[in-house]
């Protein structure tokens, strides 16, 4: 979350709403808003919470409205983030009785109220292109209700249908097996292929069941078939019909993996996090199903500063076996001073992670480098991207062992970012900046990078945004279910009553609005994001590349 500037302002409330009400206009309420970043113009108040600076939080803004008899349901904020920065500008106030704040849980592969068994991802038949095969002309294909009719007259030559993958390759992993869901009056061979429409002559018929042959739409009377995904390079499913006539309705086509929980990290981006309150960040941790911190360490003069304290929380992670791991991150430092610096930076990281007991060692260094936006630098992207690959692999070289680069989905549109990612593709393991929020985008975009993951042999973690990015914003705060400041996140409010101290009310960060990023960040709305998370994990982990989710903004 960014800084948020410090100002004062008096709402106008609307007529209807003075109406309703009864106000006094010589009483007025307070709003205090805190942040996990502390503010240049340090905001001040004597009717605002006094909150210890070590505990992670900055009073970073003070508003005054009017007061009511009633206290708000919903405080709304209005502004825009400039260079993460917020700046406020409006507030409005809902009266009305509001559903309690949304649960900020992240939900796991295995949670509740899946649509389709557990491990199973959602029907990817909707997502595959087909084509008919047969020399003779004996087949048809229909579709209805989500259903996929193949109909085979009778015939010598061979026919049948190829469902072809949704990305162009199925996941390549032994731990995975494709569910075909469907009913048959005859004998089908069903198979793997990659550029014919055969497949192996001892391949695995679909079942008959001469009492199935009422044609219903209740996927409970169809059989299920699986077929194990441990071939190399296929692309399409061939479906074959048998000499005499048959008819097969395929309902659905589904991957089941191994393993049910999901692997999640996220970034703690303020060091009090950890410093202040370890225990109550690896609570959260756990409570949240996260396994991977990716956490700052604060680095002056070549000296790990609050060593002591950093070693302790890396232990009590190790015990949770939750990994932490140090990121390093700015877009200077690809030349000159700021290279330099993350060199040192970099040897400091090393020469610590050689003198921490091996319960205790950080799971590895992340690499967060983003030269592209800037100007200076994205002026000559050829030279940027020579220059980016060239440092990571010197800061590879000083870490000297496996590091996790931080990418955006769109580095291969150029062919200098193509060549630049090819140079350090044998590094370690990519964290992949997918940052958007429509399901089918997410999936064809992840799905492209875990097959190239696959290709080269290289782990790849999924990054979704659930944090607010520039532009107009509206915040919304609701009553906090807690009072332990440590369960706020990274924002709170507080409505103070300064005519009769020590009458506060703590609200929540519920959600926040931004139209214009609503594409690329869930922006705190985390049903939306844990509903993906769950239709999309068991296609994703069927991929032997695929190395979790990240989520940014979840603190």
């Amino acid at each position: 979350m960014g800084r948020f500037l410090h100002s004062r302002w008096i709402l106008a409330l609307s007529a209807l709403l003075l109406s309703v009400f009864h106000v006094s206009n010589a009483m007025s309420d307070t709003l205090c808003l805190y942040s996990a970043t502390d503010n240049d113009d340090e905001a001040t108040d004597s009717a605002c919470p006094h909150i210890d600076t070590t505990s992670g939080f900055y009073l970073s803004w003070v508003g005054t409205i009017d007061r009511f008899e009633q206290k708000p349901a919903l405080i709304q904020l209005e502004g825009e983030y400039k260079a993460n920065r917020f700046f406020p500008s409006n507030t409005v106030l809902t009266f009305a009785p509001m559903p309690a704040a949304n649960d900020t849980k992240v939900k796991s592969g295995n949670a509740e109220h899946q649509d389709t068994p557990e491990g199973q991802n959602h029907n990817l038949l909707s997502r595959m292109d087909w084509s008919l095969f047969s020399p003779e002309g004996r087949v048809r294909l229909q579709e209805k209700n989500g259903i996929l009719s193949l109909t085979c007259h009778s015939g010598k030559e061979h026919a049948g249908v190829a469902l072809i993958a949704p990305f162009g390759s199925f996941p390549q992993t032994t731990n995975s097996s494709l569910i075909i869901s469907g009913r048959a009056d005859g004998r089908f061979k069903l198979g793997f292929a990659d550029k014919t429409n055969f497949v192996a002559d001892d391949a695995k018929t679909f079942p008959v069941h001469s009492e199935k042959q009422s044609k219903t739409d209740d996927q409970s009377d169809f059989d299920l078939f699986e077929l194990p995904s441990s071939e190399k390079n296929s692309s399409k499913i061939i479906i074959e019909c048998p000499e005499e006539a048959a008819h097969f309705d395929i309902a659905a086509i589904t991957i089941k993996t191994a393993t049910s929980e999901n692997s999640i990290a996220t970034w703690v981006w303020h060091k009090q996090n950890w410093l202040h309150s370890p225990a109550g960040l690896l609570d959260w941790a756990q409570q949240y199903h996260i396994n991977k911190l990716y956490v700052q360490v604060d680095i002056q003069d070549n000296v790990i500063v609050d060593e002591e304290q950093l070693v302790e929380f890396l232990g009590e992670a190790h015990k949770r076996s939750i990994d932490i791991y140090a990121v390093e991150g700015d877009a200077d430092m690809i030349v000159g001073k700021g290279q330099d610096l993350a060199f040192q930076r970099t040897q400091s990281l090393a020469a610590f992670q050689k003198r921490l007991p091996e319960n205790a060692k950080l799971a590895g260094l992340q690499f967060d480098i983003e030269p592209y936006t800037v100007p200076k630098y994205s002026g000559d992207p050829s030279r940027m991207w020579v220059n980016w690959a060239a440092t990571l692999i010197k800061m590879h070289e000083i870490w000297g062992g496996p590091i996790d680069v931080i990418i955006p989905y769109w580095i291969q549109n150029s062919s200098a970012g193509k060549n630049a990612l090819e140079s350090i593709k044998d590094l370690g393991s990519f964290t992949v900046m997918i940052y958007r929020t429509k399901e089918t985008e997410i999936n064809t975009i992840s799905a492209r990078w875990l097959m190239w993951g696959e290709k080269f042999n290289t782990k790849i973690s999924v990054a979704l945004e659930n944090g607010p990015v520039n532009g107009p914003a509206k915040l919304y705060f609701t009553p906090a279910k807690e009072t332990n400041k440590q369960n706020y996140g990274s924002v709170f409010l507080v409505l103070a009553r300064t005519a009769n101290g020590g009458d506060k009310t703590v609200y929540q960060l519920g959600h926040i609005e931004q139209p214009d990023a609503a594409k690329i960040s869930f922006l705190k709305r985390t049903e939306d994001l844990s509903g993906v998370v769950l239709r999309l994990s068991p296609y994703f982990k069927a991929f032997s590349s695929f190395n979790g989710l990240a989520i940014h903004g979840l603190l």
